[in-house]
């Protein structure tokens, strides 16, 4: 997990970094993880990639885009509900 950039597990089942590869989004997967959330706004970036390897490698992916500066009710709710959800 060390070659995610900025990657920190704050729990068992949760941990936090930056975007991580395919590749490394497999080794999440056998590392235990459900799934991967992504927080990018659509216009930064096509996640399409990220998403079929999730899925690829038996994990569910989620997108809650959250804008930095003015993160949206709606968006903190989504988030809330998916790490709320223990078979996430």
């Amino acid at each position: 997990m060390e070659s995610i950039d900025r990657f920190h597990r704050v729990d068992a089942r949760v941990a936090i970094g930056g975007q991580p590869t395919p590749e490394q989004i497999a080794v999440l997967a056998d590392d235990g993880f459900l799934a991967v959330v992504n927080l990018r706004e659509a216009s930064e970036e096509n996640d399409g990639f990220h998403a079929r390897a999730a899925r690829q490698a038996g994990m569910q992916f989620f997108r809650v885009p959250v804008s930095p500066q003015s993160p949206s009710d709606a968006a903190v709710e989504k988030f809330l509900l998916v790490t709320d959800d223990e078979t996430v």
